[in-house]
């Protein structure tokens, strides 16, 4: 019991950290530079992933623009989770259930295939 928790603390930490050290490199003057998918410009890329730019599309309609993202990596589920749960909601997006989100008129699900390593579709569409 006292085990899990404390495992369950550990990756809250991780993921914590994580979102910081992406946030810190939004920070004007960090040095750094954020890694962010390319087909959405203000969706992080956790670290660990790797956007497979040749598998997604992107294009606009009259309602808004629709993006299908991907991103593969040697990282957990459970990590991805909450990563983006964490991330997200720093950027503007509301969470509505699990991984998804709404902001300004869009919607943002998360669908994560994989143990170890996983598979993400960012999904973006108009609301």
């Amino acid at each position: 019991m006292i085990l899990g928790i404390v495992m369950a603390l550990f990756r809250a930490l991780r993921a914590s950290l994580a979102v910081a050290a992406v946030l810190f490199a939004l920070l004007p003057g960090s040095g750094q530079a954020a890694a962010f998918l390319e087909a959405v410009e203000d969706i992080p890329l956790m670290p660990g992933l790797a956007e497979q730019t040749e598998a997604g599309l992107s294009f606009d309609t009259a309602t808004g623009r629709i993006v299908e993202a991907y991103a593969h990596g040697d990282v957990s589920a459970t990590d991805v989770a909450s990563f983006y749960t964490a991330a997200l909601p720093e950027l503007g997006w509301q969470q509505i259930t699990g991984l998804s989100f709404r902001r300004e008129g869009e919607m943002l699900r998360l669908d994560v295939t994989g143990q170890g390593p996983v598979t993400v579709r960012f999904t973006l569409s108009p609301q």
